[in-house]
């Protein structure tokens, strides 16, 4: 297991979708995976994150996950 952190810098285009949602960034490595990273969105379609978490090795694949949700 890793315990070093180290910088993400995510980039998510979400187009013309006009989402408002919350997003769920998990990313995985050859050595490890991050915890479930959260991320609030806005409605501009694109979004760009820096992130601090584990360093995971070589990465793999990240899993997003998008949790919709009403304000009203």
């Amino acid at each position: 297991m890793n315990l070093i952190e180290i910088n993400y810098k995510v980039h998510i285009d979400t187009g013309e979708s006009n989402i408002d949602s919350n997003i769920i960034l998990c990313i995985y490595g050859d050595e490890d995976t991050t915890k479930s990273l959260a991320l609030r969105t806005t409605k501009n379609g694109r979004l760009e994150f820096d992130l601090k978490a584990i360093d995971v090795g070589k990465v793999s694949y990240s899993l997003i996950l998008i949790k919709e949700f009403d304000l009203n």
